[in-house]
C-alpha cells in the first residue's frame, strides 16, 4: 500500500473540507495498515490519535508502536502542510518518525529521538522497515 499523492493544498477553506476529511481518513488508514505490518514484526502495541486542526491546516494523524515490555518504541506522524510544495514532499504531505520512550515518570521527563523525515513515495513495507529500525534504538544513558 502506498499513500495517495495529493494534488492541491489541503485545508478546510471553501470547498476543501471534503478533501481535508478524506486526507484524515487516508492517513489513518495508512497508519493502521502500517500498524498491521509492524505487529507482524513484534511491535504489537499501538496507540492512534489525530488532530484535524483548524480551518487553515490539513491536520495530522499520529501513532505510537511498541513491542511488549519494551522501553523504546516508534512515533510516526503524517500531516499536511498549508500549501503544496511547502513541506518535505512536493505534494505538501509530511511524514516524520522518531524513537520514543515509554512510561517515563513524570511524563515530562520522556525522551524522544531526533526527527527522521520519510518520503511517502515508498510502500508501507519500506516505511515499516524504517520504523522497526528506529524502534530498536537503545535508550541513551542518563
Amino acid at each position: 500500500m502506498k499513500f495517495p499523492i495529493q494534488q492541491r493544498p489541503i485545508n478546510g477553506y471553501d470547498d476543501n473540507q471534503p478533501r481535508k476529511d478524506k486526507f484524515m481518513r487516508e492517513a489513518t488508514k495508512f497508519l493502521k495498515a502500517l500498524g498491521k505490518i509492524l505487529a507482524l514484526r513484534g511491535l504489537t502495541e499501538a496507540k492512534y490519535s489525530k488532530n484535524a486542526g483548524g480551518i487553515a491546516c490539513g491536520g495530522d494523524v499520529y501513532a505510537e508502536f511498541y513491542k511488549p515490555n519494551a522501553d523504546v518504541g516508534v512515533y510516526i506522524t503524517i500531516g499536511a502542510d498549508i500549501g503544496a510544495g511547502l513541506g518535505r514532499n512536493a505534494d505538501g504531505i509530511h511524514c516524520m518518525t522518531r524513537w520514543i520512550e515509554r512510561n517515563a515518570a513524570p511524563k515530562r521527563s520522556r525522551r524522544d529521538g531526533s526527527n527522521v523525515w520519510l518520503k511517502l513515495d515508498k510502500d508501507a513495507e519500506d516505511i515499516a522497515e524504517a520504523c522497526e529500525k528506529i524502534a530498536q534504538t537503545p535508550l541513551p544513558a542518563i
